[in-house]
C-alpha cells in the first residue's frame, strides 16, 4: 500500500535578491559587449540575445510569481499568476539546499520552467517542509 504524504503549497512570490543579480550579470555582460565591438563591431550581434535574456528572466524570476503545489501522491502543479494551471515534473538536475532551492520543471504540454527559492520570496516554513520532502521521499 503506497503512503500518501501531505501536500506542500508554496507562494513564490518576486525577490529582490534575484533582482539584483540578474542587473549586475546582465550590465556586466552588457558593458563586455560593447567594449569587445570596439575592436569587432560583429559582436553587437550579442545584444539581442542579451536583451531577451534579461526580459525572459525579470518576468519569470523578479517580476512575476506562482504557486507550486506537490500534492500528497507526488503530482506538481504550477499556478501561474494569471490562473493558468500546468502540470509539470521535477528534472534530476535540481538542486536542493538550505538557504536555496533551484527547481527546474518540466512542463507536461512541453518547455521548462526553473524555480528559485531563497528566502526573500517564499514562505520559511513551506521552504523546509518542501526541501524535507525532497530529501526524504525522492519525489
Amino acid at each position: 500500500m503506497k503512503r500518501t504524504q501531505p501536500p506542500v503549497s508554496l507562494r513564490v512570490g518576486p525577490s529582490l535578491r534575484i533582482g539584483a543579480f540578474v542587473a549586475a550579470t546582465h550590465s556586466g555582460t552588457l558593458w563586455m559587449t560593447l567594449w569587445l565591438a570596439i575592436e569587432r563591431p560583429l559582436f553587437l550581434l550579442f545584444l539581442p540575445a542579451l536583451l531577451f535574456s534579461l526580459i525572459r528572466t525579470w518576468h519569470w524570476q523578479v517580476r512575476g510569481g506562482c504557486r507550486l503545489l506537490l500534492d500528497g501522491s507526488g503530482e506538481w502543479n504550477l499556478f501561474d499568476t494569471d490562473g493558468q494551471v500546468h502540470k509539470v515534473r521535477l528534472q534530476g538536475n535540481s538542486r536542493v539546499w538550505p538557504g536555496l532551492m533551484i527547481l527546474n520543471f518540466r512542463l507536461q504540454g512541453g518547455g521548462r520552467r526553473t524555480l528559485i527559492l531563497l528566502s526573500d520570496n517564499s514562505d520559511a516554513e513551506q521552504r523546509r517542509r518542501l526541501r524535507v520532502r525532497l530529501l526524504t521521499f525522492h519525489t
